[in-house]
């Protein structure tokens, strides 16, 4: 299941939030699969990017959170 959809500011990306332990980035205008971000040890709740929109935070079912790059 997805938990969240986020739009990156620059419009460019979006990034979801999985229940698979993910978080996913896709490219808006093609609708491509760019990366899998894996590391989260349970359920992705949230998923938002910073005003630069090259980092992303994500937040888990069981309080983790974690601060991803591009």
């Amino acid at each position: 299941a997805v938990n969240c959809v986020s739009f990156s500011p620059d419009g460019h990306l979006l990034a979801t939030a999985s229940s698979d332990k993910t978080v996913r980035l896709w490219h808006i205008d093609s609708g491509r699969l760019i990366s899998i971000l894996q590391g989260h040890t349970g359920w992705v709740w949230s998923a938002s990017f910073a005003p630069d929109s090259r980092t992303l935070v994500s937040g888990g079912w069981n309080g983790e959170i974690k601060i991803w790059s591009r």
